[in-house]
This record gives structure tokens, C-alpha cells and sequence, in this order.
């Protein structure tokens, strides 16, 4: 006969059983491990320049994971750019007037890749799987500091200009 504080050691140990259980399946379900039991489709990007964009960073539609980096960016063989493929989920059909560009958040500038619909993309016909598309460049604060650059030296131009004016008398 089992005794009474036997019999709560194992109903204690039932208890911590199931809750480990529940536990490593919202691990699964919640973090990026769940992404492995997802259906995927691949398309191809290829980009300029994919600074900082490495595999497993997010892809992005309004705000809305809807798939992954596949690889790490592979440099193409004209030396021209490179291509990264993108694991899109099964259910996500991406309109083919849609524009895929590198973005980046917070103050680490960490990237992601964010597919934006153009005009009318809702209207055109969803992007095949194993499609290559030709990606734009990085967008975010980097892009302007460079955008910016020859138009700080034409100001600063302007200001020596101003400097080297002599001012007569007003009266």
C-alpha cells in the first residue's frame, strides 16, 4: 500500500510534468521555433547592396511577419549585388506590384527585409514561388545621412560665400 506522502511526491511530480510540458509548447508555439514546423514557399531577391541582413531576420508586410531569410546574403556572379531567398508562409500570396527593400529598426539599425505594395498591387496576380525579383536598397537613417552628404558641402559653400561679402556702410 502506497503511503499518503508517497502518493503527494507523485502527484507533485505529475504537476510538474504537465507544466514543463505546457511550457516547452508555448516555447515552440511562441518563439522561433514554431517557425519550423511552418509551410513555405521561396522566392529569390537579389539587392545592391544587403548590408547587415543575415539569415532568419524577418520578412515583413505592413508590419506582419510573414516569413524569413533563408540564407545569408550570396554574392551573384557578375559581382553585381547580391541575392537572398526568402521563406514567404504558404498562406501569404505577395501581389507581384510589390517592391522588397531593406529596412532597419531601433537605435542597433537592426534589418529586416519589408515587402511593399505599390498602386494597384492588390489587382495583379500573387508572386510564383521560386521567382527572382530585384530588390531596392536599404531604407532607414543611414540612407539619409548619405543623401544628405552633398548638401551639407553646398551649404557649407554658401556660408563661406557669405563670409567673404563685405558689408559697406547702410547709411
Amino acid at each position: 500500500m502506497i503511503s499518503d506522502e508517497r502518493r503527494t511526491q507523485i502527484r507533485v511530480g505529475i504537476f510538474a510534468v504537465i507544466g514543463l510540458l505546457a511550457v516547452a509548447m508555448l516555447v515552440v508555439y511562441f518563439g522561433r521555433l514554431g517557425d519550423g514546423f511552418r509551410k513555405y514557399y521561396t522566392v529569390r531577391v537579389e539587392y545592391p547592396n544587403a548590408s547587415g541582413l543575415f539569415k532568419d531576420v524577418p520578412v515583413l508586410l505592413a508590419g506582419a511577419k510573414i516569413g524569413l531569410v533563408e540564407n545569408d546574403p550570396v554574392i551573384l556572379p557578375d559581382m553585381d549585388g547580391v541575392y537572398v531567398n526568402l521563406k514567404i508562409y504558404d498562406n501569404v500570396e505577395i501581389p507581384s506590384k510589390s517592391e522588397f527593400t531593406v529596412g532597419s529598426s531601433g537605435l542597433l539599425g537592426d534589418k529586416f527585409v519589408q515587402v511593399n505594395l505599390l498602386e494597384d498591387a492588390k489587382e495583379s496576380d500573387p508572386i510564383p514561388p521560386g521567382t527572382t525579383i530585384q530588390g531596392k536598397g536599404e531604407t532607414g537613417l543611414a540612407d539619409l545621412f548619405d543623401q544628405a552628404g552633398p548638401i551639407i558641402g553646398e551649404v557649407r559653400d554658401v556660408v563661406k560665400k557669405l563670409n567673404e561679402i563685405e558689408v559697406g556702410p547702410l547709411i
